[in-house]
């Protein structure tokens, strides 16, 4: 999906180890890389197949227009080590 450029954020994590820090992340190479090593060590995965995430598509070839997330807000409860993020403000861009 990075290949074809899909736009992907991270919006929610329930699965130790993922912490606040995944939250408002963009799967990038690098994320999925990160990704690919907490499969191998804790099963979550890649896709979040298991429910261990939750997505945002911002942008994809499809689209006529993107999301640009302006202001956000993390909520992160350390009980069950799970959170989302409160997306409060989005900017939509034409991309024509």
């Amino acid at each position: 999906m990075i290949a074809e450029g899909f736009r992907i954020m991270i919006v929610g994590v329930a699965a130790p180890p993922m912490d606040d820090k995944w939250l408002g992340r963009i799967v990038d190479e690098q994320c999925v890389r990160e990704l690919e090593k907490l499969y191998e060590k804790h099963g979550i995965h890649v896709l979040f197949e298991g429910g261990e995430a939750e997505s945002l598509v911002l942008d994809c070839p499809m689209f006529p227009r993107r999301m640009e997330v302006v202001e956000s807000e993390k909520h992160w409860d350390a009980k069950s080590r799970s959170g989302w993020l409160e997306i409060k403000r989005v900017n939509i861009i034409n991309k024509n």
